[in-house]
């Protein structure tokens, strides 16, 4: 099976943080993220603005890492997006999220400038994408465009690269691998909804394609359908047990259901599969040995991803939490 590249929801799009202090408090919400320049660079002191259709606006600035966050939010549907005066020749695609549809109280959204007047796009001299190895001949037009596409999404132009895959999808409308990459697209936008309904129509073609079980299963924890999203990403990880990302999103979703063994076996293989890209797993890690009451184990692990995240948004109310526990612990 040929696999499209995957780029990390984790970076891309929403992503929870639960701790038992939060869960204690009233339900208000945290938005928090990164913003990058097109050379995939942090974008540094850049103004970023959170919008509602309430009337409710808000900015700050970015730190020199890009990070930027809003806490406090009221549940509801917002939009963010990010300037530079300094660099009016850069624009960011807004991104819409719905923190209230998110399993947990804290939402992470990047976020991507781009050049307003893009470089023609080169095409790469081998194919991204092949014809998989079913009965589907696809037009060598709709492979250009997909083509086109994954390249426009490498360099953060998010709207371009719709633009190519409806264009590939015009051409063949049952190209899977292409609206399994719309759906990618859709996930980068917080496009939840429709990025869900181009992998259920790409599953409908080829039910055992992995991206797209792993892409459905992604959207449905974030709308908090936890035992359909657990489904979805077992029957992926069948496919590739190799995929951090799946691991990942499975122990979310069965930690979610109190599956404790399975959350803490794909927990801990997302993290010996990408100790880098998957150290948020530590954070449910912590989670779960608290639930269990091996609140040094809780302690230790939160511990660890403070030591690689040094930085992160939330450290403080993280740092508080790992106190907790060891004294917890009598450590």
């Amino acid at each position: 099976m040929h696999r499209l590249p995957w780029f990390p929801s984790v970076v891309a799009v929403a992503l929870l943080f639960v701790s038992p202090i939060v869960l204690a408090q009233r339900p208000v919400y945290r938005v928090f993220g990164q913003v990058y320049l097109p050379d995939g660079k942090p974008a540094a002191a850049v103004t970023v603005q959170i919008t509602a259709s309430s009337g409710y606006s808000a900015q700050t600035v970015s730190n020199d890492q890009g990070k930027y966050e809003f806490d406090s939010l009221p549940s509801g549907r917002y939009r963010l997006t990010a300037s530079d005066p300094a660099r009016p020749e850069m624009q960011v695609e807004p991104t819409d999220t719905d923190v209230s549809r998110a399993p947990g109280l804290q939402v992470m959204v990047h976020l991507f400038f781009r050049a307003i007047a893009d470089a023609p796009v080169t095409p790469p001299e081998r194919p991204v994408v092949s014809v998989p190895e079913m009965a589907q001949r696809v037009p060598k037009d709709a492979e250009k465009a997909l083509e086109k596409a994954l390249e426009q999404r490498r360099k953060g132009q998010i709207g371009a690269a719709t633009q190519s895959i409806n264009k590939a999808l015009a051409i063949f409308p049952s190209y899977f691998q292409a609206l399994t990459v719309r759906g990618e697209l859709s996930i980068r936008q917080g496009k939840m909804a429709d990025a869900l309904a181009d992998f259920s129509e790409a599953l409908k073609m080829n039910p055992d394609f992995e991206p797209a079980l792993r892409g459905s299963g992604f959207c449905k924890l974030q709308q908090r359908n936890v035992a359909e999203a657990a489904f979805d990403l077992e029957r992926a990880l069948k496919l590739n047990p190799l995929d951090s990302d799946a691991h990942l999103y499975f122990g979310i979703a069965t930690l979610a259901l109190d599956r404790r063994t399975d959350a803490r076996n794909s927990l801990e293989q997302a993290l010996q599969l990408a100790p880098a890209g998957a150290v948020t797993a530590r954070i449910y890690l912590a989670n779960l040995n608290a639930l269990e009451g091996h609140y040094g184990a809780a302690a230790d692990e939160m511990s660890k991803y403070l030591t690689a995240q040094p930085d992160a948004p939330n450290a403080e109310r993280l740092k508080a939490q790992e106190a907790q526990w060891r004294q917890l612990s009598g450590r």
